[in-house]
């Protein structure tokens, strides 16, 4: 199966010394291709081939007001966050003979795609332990939804638990993170559960160099399926901050990027890598 995601968002937020809140609008896209090949023809006879494409997927819009609290108990820093969100969502799917794929197929599959609103929630916590260390705890989508298909299939947004600890140095932060829980597939790829190692080092405050290794512990035995390895770079020009990163695995079946822009506050690098 071949995996396709993308996604982008926009943040607006106020802090506080105990209360923090924002509006977030996110939207991303989750994708699964996969082609079965008939090897049974032989050239020129393409079209007595029954090759097929299938392709299923779901494209999810939220807007959500994150709301943050800080504590201090018996000189333990914690934080706590909620962000209920409005959630939209499309799903995609469709299965077309290559030997006889058509435009009309792909267009006519696309306005097809049922189409759903709702809401939901995630929550999250951090614990300054001390020393420069600290701990974090995040549950995404806390109600699960599945979402039909044209054809009949369902697409489930469960929940997603993910914890994380990191050391903080002057110069240097080490972080290790991992699901708690094993997520479903969207398509037709493995489930996964991944664990995250990053690192990063604060060149004056000005330029932060990160890299990370990524791996799903779920991965099948006998799939060569490698961990991904993460590089990035973080710029911060007169309270300006702007992150960048890429990613790839040693077979190089895989490639993602990502950026960041962000204006006002500190830059902090998140718990997962780069």
């Amino acid at each position: 199966a071949f995996i396709a995601n993308a996604g982008g968002g926009v943040a607006l937020g106020f802090a506080g010394k105990e209360y923090a809140g924002g509006l977030l609008v996110n939207a991303y896209t989750l994708n699964s291709l996969r082609i079965t090949a008939d090897t049974s023809f032989t050239y020129p006879n393409v079209l007595d081939n029954t090759s097929s494409l299938d392709f299923r997927g779901i494209q999810v819009v939220e807007i959500g007001i994150p709301l943050a609290k800080k504590f201090d108990l018996g000189g333990q820093k914690i934080a706590v966050g909620l962000t209920p969100k409005y959630v939209k969502v499309k799903t995609n799917e469709f299965s077309v003979l290559l030997a006889t794929a058509s435009d009309s197929d792909f267009t006519e599959s696309a306005t097809a795609q049922p189409e759903e609103t709702g809401f939901n929630v995630d929550v999250g916590a951090s614990w300054g332990i001390g020393n420069g260390w600290r701990a974090g705890l995040v549950g995404r989508n806390l109600v699960s939804r599945d979402y039909a298909t044209v054809n009949g299939n369902t697409i489930t947004l469960a929940p997603q638990y993910r914890a994380g600890v990191a050391y903080n140095h002057d110069w240097v932060t080490v972080a290790l993170d991992a699901d708690l829980n094993e997520n479903d597939p969207v398509g037709f790829e493995s489930p996964s559960q991944m664990i995250a190692l990053g690192l990063e080092f604060n060149i004056f405050n000005f330029l932060q160099l990160r890299t990370g290794y990524l791996h799903n512990l779920k991965a099948a035995a006998n799939i060569d399926e490698p961990g991904s390895y993460t590089a990035g770079v973080g710029l911060n020009v007169f309270g300006v901050h702007v992150d960048a990163a890429a990613m790839t695995n040693g077979n190089e079946n895989d490639l993602g990027v990502y950026a960041q822009l962000g204006i006002g506050g500190s830059s902090a690098p998140p718990l997962d890598p780069a």
